[in-house]
């Protein structure tokens, strides 16, 4: 896995001010976040001997997170969420590195639901976001004969949230000596506001709190690619 490139801005393209409390049909509070108990099946290379450690974690920027050059276009339409970048999970100067150079991270995230931009100006949408954030610290960070509740992570504490960078509560279980720590995010929202299109940039105004999103944009086809503002996070998106 590379090593952290690019810091986790506190949304995700058109979900930023959701996960930020504006916009959405409730108020975002990190304390209402849903986590999933749900283990992942392992999953085994064909160059791995059953009985051998799993080769190390390589994060893989998805497609949403292809640079793109603005370009425009007429936006008007419905279009449903593919997915988005899963880099902008990534945290960038975590406290845990201090003390753990080697941690690893990864990340993963779902976006499902549509939005429609219409002729007259208005927009709508209703989307849905499921993310994973993942840190795996190996041994060598853990004193010997350590456990995973030696990152003090129970019960979702303040100081493992600020070890971690996290929003929600962290669980972390024993892996090999170290330790695999999961954050999950379970966020959804519907809203509806106003847009203007200026060249090759996109401005969404929210209904109700005169919040606004913008950034540039690139409709090649049926795929539109938003890079939004604030935040700086990229989704990528269909045409219906």
């Amino acid at each position: 896995m590379v090593r952290v490139s690019k810091r986790y801005s506190g949304g995700l393209g058109l979900l930023g001010l959701c996960l930020a409390g504006v916009g959405c049909a409730n108020q975002f509070d990190p304390s209402e976040l849903v986590f999933e108990e749900r283990e992942p099946e392992p999953e085994m290379s064909p160059d791995v001997e059953e009985g051998e450690p799993d080769p190390p974690l390589a994060f893989v920027p998805n497609a949403a997170c292809e640079v793109f050059a603005a370009c425009g276009g007429d936006i008007v339409g419905a279009y449903d969420f593919v997915e988005p970048c899963n880099e902008d999970f990534l945290v960038e100067g975590l406290d845990i590195e201090r003390f753990c150079p080697e941690v690893i991270q990864d990340a993963d995230a779902l976006l499902e639901g549509s939005v429609e931009y219409r002729r007259d100006g208005t927009w709508s949408d209703d989307l849905a976001l499921r993310a994973e954030r993942i840190f795996v610290v190996p041994p060598s960070c853990l004193l010997p004969g350590d456990r995973c509740e030696a990152l003090g992570c129970g019960a979702g504490s303040a100081a493992c949230l600020d070890r971690f960078g996290a929003r929600g509560a962290v669980e972390c279980l024993d892996l090999d000596g170290g330790c695999r720590c999961v954050e999950r995010i379970n966020q959804s929202r519907s809203a509806r506001g106003t847009f203007t299109v200026q060249g090759a940039r996109l401005v969404q105004v929210f209904e109700g709190s005169g919040a606004r999103t913008e950034g540039d944009f690139c409709l090649e086809g049926d795929e539109l690619r938003f890079d939004a503002i604030p935040g700086g996070e990229q989704t990528l998106l269909r045409r219906r």
